[in-house]
């Protein structure tokens, strides 16, 4: 699967591939392959290849996506030419996170996403909870807005290190361009 997801990818940059069926797509997307996954995790973060997937799959669907390769990532921290390591997945976790604040997506989609980080951040071991911190929740804080929609885990005891974390980071003057206004 993976050869023809690349293969796809190349023709599609190429120009050789106009589309790609979305009921393609759909099938890749049930993989558990680490590569395939990060293989179809670049196709649908392209802005220029995801737009030969015909027809566009909807958001909510790439957004599932989005979440299950993120939390396997994020959860098992694969090491791959393809697939994304835990702390890339981190870093892109933030992109998109700030990405759909600034365009204003609808709440259950930031709901979904800090559900994902509590589950993690509280089924996780020590080495996962730190990377939980450094590298999703400190650069989330930079932004107070996006701190404020995660102040109720300053009232929960598994989840207040990683508030705590968060905050000292920010307040001690932690910037990352992760978290720049993507408003135009």
């Amino acid at each position: 699967m993976l050869r023809e997801i690349l293969d796809d990818i190349q023709a599609a940059r190429d120009g050789s591939l106009t589309a790609i069926p979305d009921s393609q797509v759909r099938r890749w997307m049930s993989t558990n392959d680490p590569e395939a996954l990060g293989a179809i995790y670049a196709l649908l973060t392209d802005a220029k290849l995801s737009q030969t997937i015909a027809p566009p799959l909807p958001f909510d669907e790439v957004f599932a996506f989005l979440l299950r390769y993120f939390e396997f990532c994020i959860r098992n921290d694969p090491q791959g030419e393809w697939v994304d390591n835990r702390f890339t997945a981190g870093s892109d976790f933030v992109s998109a996170f700030v990405s759909f604040w600034d365009a204003r997506r609808e709440s259950k989609y930031f709901g979904e996403m800090k559900s994902l980080l509590s589950r993690l951040y509280i089924e996780g071991s020590g080495e996962l909870k730190d990377s939980i911190e450094q590298a999703v929740v400190e650069h989330l804080f930079e932004r107070p807005d996006i701190r404020q929609f995660f102040a109720d885990w300053q009232d929960d005891p598994q989840l207040r290190p990683a508030y705590d974390a968060g905050k000292l980071w920010a307040e001690g003057g932690g910037k990352s361009p992760l978290t720049e206004s993507r408003r135009k």
